[in-house]
């Protein structure tokens, strides 16, 4: 099941300036519903409130964070070879 998730453009912004990764965490547990091979893909909203396409993810793996992990207990992985990452979008 491919998944469309919703980057805060703050976040977004702060993530690009200390080195976005290339996993996601999430306190939903609907995350991990996302079948491995398939994509999640990031869409936020820029400066000027238009939506863009941030990222796209090939998940490769299912993890889980600590307990108290302050993002979320679940995270997935993408697949560093497929990965597609957009530039800061203003």
């Amino acid at each position: 099941m491919p998944l469309l998730y919703y980057w805060h453009g703050d976040n977004y912004l702060r993530d690009l300036d200390f080195g976005a990764g290339y996993n996601l965490n999430q306190s939903n547990k609907l995350l991990h519903e996302i079948d491995l091979g398939d994509a999640l893909w990031d869409f936020t909203r820029t400066r000027s409130n238009k939506y863009v396409l941030a990222a796209k993810l090939i998940i490769n793996a299912k993890t889980f964070n600590p307990l108290n992990f302050r993002y979320g207990r679940y995270r997935v992985w993408g697949n560093l070879k497929k990965i597609f990452l957009y530039q800061r979008s203003t």
